[in-house]
């Protein structure tokens, strides 16, 4: 075994790097890392994911094109740089368009033998569904994802020197990291409380499948197709399609199984009708007219009544290194989240019985030093950036919680949730932007 380096990480005899904290994006690289995270997102195959290596965020250039794009002139290929990392709207406008003076501060290193993007999210998946297998069951793979060093993060329980060996040898040792948390589990989030008709996010619903309360959780977002109201809550919340209920039981809308939502009762996550995308943890409920619901959030603790303004989406998907914000009928608002992973698996686990719940694919995870993190009933909750005039721009829809420690030390928790362009993407319609 090499010796730990400065952050504690080593490489074990099998050649696999063990880590203790999944990898940052510095501060002054996060708009740089973006565009290269989104060029990578839209050119699966031509492109690796990204890295930041001394002082600078290396975009693997992976296929022919990208080779020679790489060898090609240096404002010659920012541009092409930047049509590539644009991220565009159903109507084909740019949500997303980096400048060219960010994306010519990519690195664009030619790697024609390296894995692309593609490559590293079916190892991603590959190593997570094989985590029951015997030469690998020992370890207790508990989750996988991708961090900003570009490689899968492999989080376990044990590390046995015939599991690295097994990982080793069926996945090689370049793109994979492995990350040892003995105590780890992860829960959906089960469990602001008077909300009514102009519904807002981040309040309290009741969940009904079967005309029985089947649970407490969240809304995040007011939605709407036509003249249709809508809100986004997670998937787990309302598996299989069923009723909804506000607070104080009026009966607010409902859920279609299949299409309008992404989770199955002890399976978790699955393709919704027509996608061949794996969209997280998320459904939309259509509220019964002449109930609406309204562009605004619940702000402040779980009992507060302030409200603002949803007023964007937030213009590309989750960068590591995003600061973002919480909102849950539970917990109410949490600030100070940090991205740190994306296209995340993991099994979820009830908190009191142990029994497993299911699987979430295609998830993002952001942590925060410290134990207070949501809690049971925050699922279906806002996840969310106050923009600098204190109005909102729609970041995701939080699904579970799980707690860490970064380098076994320092007590951090951890919030997973579905990326708003997945229900862009997923669902007819749109986020609702100005007033109902």
């Amino acid at each position: 075994m090499a010796a730990p380096s400065g952050d504690g990480s080593y490489t074990d005899p099998s050649g696999l790097t063990v880590i203790t904290q999944t990898a940052q994006v510095p501060p002054d690289l996060a708009e740089v890392y973006a565009a290269a995270l989104m060029a990578a997102e839209n050119q699966p195959e031509d492109f690796g994911y990204p890295h930041v290596k001394d002082g600078t965020v290396v975009l693997p250039a992976v296929s022919a094109t990208a080779t020679a794009l790489s060898k090609a002139d240096r404002k010659a290929a920012a541009k092409q740089l930047r049509e590539y990392a644009k991220r565009l709207k159903k109507d084909g406008a740019a949500a997303y368009d980096p400048s060219v003076d960010v994306t010519s501060l990519i690195n664009l290193a030619a790697s024609p033998g390296k894995r692309n993007a593609k490559k590293i999210d079916e190892l991603n998946n590959a190593v997570f569904d094989a985590r029951n297998d015997t030469s690998l069951k020992g370890g207790q793979i508990v989750s996988t994802g991708i961090d900003a060093s570009g490689r899968v993060v492999v989080t376990l329980k044990r590390l046995t020197p015939g599991v690295a060996s097994s990982l080793a040898k069926k996945y090689g040792v370049d793109d994979i990291a492995i990350r040892v948390q003995p105590d780890f589990r992860a829960s959906a989030t089960w469990s602001r409380a008077s909300d009514v008709s102009r519904y807002g996010g981040g309040a309290a619903i009741r969940i009904h499948i079967s005309n029985t309360v089947t649970g407490i959780c969240s809304d995040a977002f007011s939605w709407y197709y036509g003249t249709a109201y809508m809100m986004l809550t997670a998937g787990h919340c309302i598996p299989n399609g069923g009723d909804v209920y506000a607070p104080d039981g009026t009966d607010m809308g409902f859920v279609t199984s299949g299409s309008k939502e992404s989770w199955n009762a002890g399976t978790g996550t699955v393709l919704m009708t027509g996608q061949a995308t794996y969209r997280g943890d998320i459904a939309i409920i259509q509220l019964y007219a002449p109930l609406k619901s309204n562009n605004v959030i619940y702000r402040g603790g779980p009992t507060s009544t302030t409200l603002s303004n949803v007023v964007e989406m937030w213009s590309r998907s989750s960068n590591f290194g995003d600061q973002f914000c919480t909102g849950g009928q539970t917990t109410g608002e949490i600030c100070g989240w940090v991205v740190d992973q994306v296209a995340v698996n993991l099994d979820y686990y009830n908190a009191d019985t142990g029994a497993f719940e299911g699987t979430i694919r295609h998830a993002v995870s952001g942590s925060r030093a410290g134990n207070v993190g949501t809690k049971g009933g925050d699922s279906g909750g806002s996840v969310f950036t106050v923009r600098s005039d204190g109005q909102i721009a729609a970041k995701g829809v939080i699904s579970g919680s799980g707690a860490i420690k970064l380098g076994g030390l320092t007590p951090s928790t951890t919030v997973y949730f579905t990326d708003i362009w997945d229900a862009y993407y997923g669902f007819l319609g749109y986020l609702r932007t100005t007033s109902a």
